[in-house]
């Protein structure tokens, strides 16, 4: 009887010092979330709640004198520039691009190939359609967003999967790997390009909801993550806002848009759902709109916060979490085994 009370006062301190650490390990990582920007309101932007569509927006670069633009180059019938705007204290608060009514007209159709611009690329989503790619660098003044440069796909006959996106539509990729990287991601050797697209990327990268499909993945991109909740997939598709991915890190931030709705003539925000770290410090979106005005439709990430949560920052709450996890372990297993040697000698 001695034994038994002897040993259940051991197991009794066992679970003190397992309840302690396991409440420390929950207390530091809901700070060490915290401290990392994991969707907390304070640094949420000022948009509603993810995926929610205002009754109605206009194009940012009204009212405002901080707007700088890109060059020009065609589009259609018509033209498309970038363009950044900032606010009185020099950083960023919207970045898009602008194109004429005009260009929804004379785009190129699967029979054309005009050489390298627009660039004519095959689609590996199975259905045997090409894309025609349109890339533009943002003016300078953009630096201090994550975004390099723009390209555009113009989807005469849209892409997987079928049925759902099969209409003719735009890809406005707001990419953060600058051309030179882009033009390195080929699918030469198709294994060794899937499995590089397909790599799970952090947790911290990947908002809520959002997950890929098979044959998601095209050169020139990476993997395509889309929002499994979101309302776009209830209705007939018309807009969506999509992540991209290649070798588990962030390539691009994505509005996906039909003509047919941009023909409608839009002026609408929505919330874009964040992840809880960034691929790097710098200014990032909350929103995306797509707007008309003055014969000019635009579309846009939009009310841009700084965000200092980064992958190479997480790892520190990482490495605290994982050391009180072996510390429970290592003091559960010293008070386990000095159970085991009273008993025996008590045998």
């Amino acid at each position: 009887m001695l034994m038994f009370f002897e040993a259940m006062t051991i197991v009794k301190k066992l679970s003190v010092v397992l309840a302690g650490a396991v409440f420390s390990t929950l207390s530091l990582g809901v700070k060490a979330a915290q401290a990392h920007g994991g969707h907390l309101p304070s640094d949420s932007g000022h948009l509603p709640s993810d995926s929610e569509q205002l009754p109605s927006s206009v194009d940012p670069r009204l009212g405002s004198d901080a707007i700088f633009y890109g060059e020009a180059q065609p589009l259609g019938d018509g033209t498309i520039r970038t363009w950044v705007r900032l606010d009185d204290h020099e950083n960023p608060t919207d970045i898009g691009v602008s194109f004429t009514e005009s260009a929804l007209f004379g785009l190129p159709e699967e029979s054309d190939d005009f050489g390298e611009y627009p660039l004519k690329l095959p689609l590996l989503d199975g259905i045997g359609n090409s894309t025609f790619e349109y890339e533009l660098l943002f003016p300078q003044e953009a630096s201090a967003t994550p975004f390099t440069h723009l390209s555009l796909n113009w989807n005469p006959h849209g892409h997987a999967p079928e049925g759902f996106t099969t209409v003719p539509h735009f890809d406005f990729h707001f990419n953060l790997l600058t051309p030179d990287e882009r033009d390195a991601i080929t699918a030469d050797d198709l294994d060794d390009f899937l499995t590089k697209a397909y790599e799970t990327p952090p947790p911290e990268l990947i908002a809520e909801g959002y997950g890929t499909v098979p044959n998601a993945a095209e050169p020139r991109m990476g993997v395509h993550y889309i929002d499994f909740t979101s309302p776009a997939l209830q209705r007939p598709f018309d807009h969506i806002f999509i992540y991209g991915f290649y070798e588990g890190n962030m390539t691009f931030w994505e509005p996906m848009i039909t003509t047919s709705f941009l023909e409608t003539k839009p002026n609408i925000t929505e919330a874009i759902k964040q992840p809880s770290a960034y691929p790097t410090v710098g200014y990032y979106p909350n929103g995306y709109s797509i707007n008309y005005a003055n014969g000019e439709y635009s579309v846009s990430l939009n009310e841009f916060t700084f965000r200092s949560s980064t992958l190479a920052s997480v790892p520190e709450s990482n490495l605290t979490l994982a050391t009180l996890a072996f510390g429970v372990f290592g003091a559960g297993s010293i008070l386990i085994r000095k159970w085991k040697f009273t008993i025996g000698n008590r045998q």
